[in-house]
């Protein structure tokens, strides 16, 4: 079981930075318009 819950942790972990990456996306456009402003 316990090993189970190690997963289910990671798997909501992960979920998690995925929706905050879902939610900056305006955040990474800017970055990768400065990006490429620089190069």
């Amino acid at each position: 079981m316990r090993i189970f819950n190690c997963i289910t942790k990671i798997y909501k972990d992960s979920w998690i930075l995925f929706s905050n990456l879902l939610t900056s996306r305006c955040y990474a456009f800017t970055i990768d318009a400065l990006a490429s402003e620089l190069k």
